[in-house]
């Protein structure tokens, strides 16, 4: 594989224990599956001159990294289990998994693109889905534990997919007509993601990564689909929750508090006496 244009350094650091690997590759991509261990989040930093497409393969639940910078939290489903990085781009954080997960990368030579005339993916996309991107990376994975004579044909002949699904998915990405809607699924995995994932800040970025759109096209078709915006919709979940552990708890108020997202007990206090009409405290006395 080549690398064109200036060299930047490179890195590639993951934590865990490696307990399988398989590897193979040619001059238009080199493939690599992997199994590791490890009780706790895998810590992930990595930059390469090639492109990289991962396929989370099984028992990686949730990624919370930062790609040149911008923050990605996604939630690992059969549905998002893609992640293409380009080249040269950095990429730090960590994956969550379940003791074990198992996982397919492909390095593309950064080259292929132009050698066929066509804009190379410079866009992360985190968490997205591709079935048939998914299928040639399963059936690749298969074929790298006992290679033969025709596995070179099945890498180069997977790599130009790839590409070919890349260019389309970043080039062609085409919003929805301004009447739409987020697609049916959509907001329930919004809502297991930020429930999930109370405790910590929520942008609009981080939403619209998880449901796979930009960010102007998340805001129009989310309040298009639930009537209200982004963060007011985040807003309430935190509310109810905290609603639900005042009455159903003994919990201090500042506890609560922090595990519902509230940076302090008074903004707590606040949001609620605002949306409620009580305070926190006057709200659990009168149960």
């Amino acid at each position: 594989m080549t690398v064109s244009g200036e060299e930047r350094p490179a890195w590639r650091e993951v934590g865990g224990r490696v307990v399988e690997r398989a590897a193979g590759g040619t001059a238009l991509a080199r493939l690599e599956t992997l199994a590791r261990t490890s009780a706790d989040p895998i810590g992930w930093r990595f930059r390469q001159p090639a492109a990289a497409l991962f396929w989370w393969g099984s028992g990686v639940r949730e990624l919370r990294l930062a790609v040149d910078g911008r923050p990605f939290h996604d939630v690992v489903t059969a549905t998002t289990s893609l992640c293409y990085i380009p080249p040269d781009t950095e990429v730090t954080g960590t994956f969550v998994i379940d003791g074990l997960c198992r996982y397919t990368v492909l390095f593309l030579d950064p080259d292929l693109a132009a050698d066929h005339d066509l804009p190379a993916p410079r866009r992360a996309l985190v968490g997205f889905d591709r079935p048939p991107l998914v299928r040639a990376l399963r059936e690749l994975a298969q074929e790298a534990a006992e290679p033969d004579e025709t596995f070179a044909l099945f890498v180069d002949g997977v790599a130009r997919q790839s590409l070919a699904h890349l260019v389309r998915l970043t080039r062609d990405a085409a919003p929805e007509p301004p009447s739409a809607g987020l697609p049916p699924g959509t907001v329930a995995r919004l809502d297991a993601h930020v429930r999930r994932n109370l405790r910590d800040p929520v942008t609009v970025g981080t939403l619209a990564a998880v449901a796979g759109f930009s960010p102007r096209h998340f805001l129009r078709s989310f309040r298009r689909s639930t009537g209200v915006t982004p963060m007011r919709w985040v807003l309430d979940l935190r509310l109810r929750e905290a609603e639900h552990r005042l009455a159903g708890t003994s919990d201090p108020i500042g506890v609560i508090a922090a595990d519902c997202g509230f940076s302090h007990p008074q903004h707590l206090s606040t949001a609620f006496r605002r949306a409620r009409g009580i305070s926190p405290s006057e709200y659990r006395a009168a149960l």
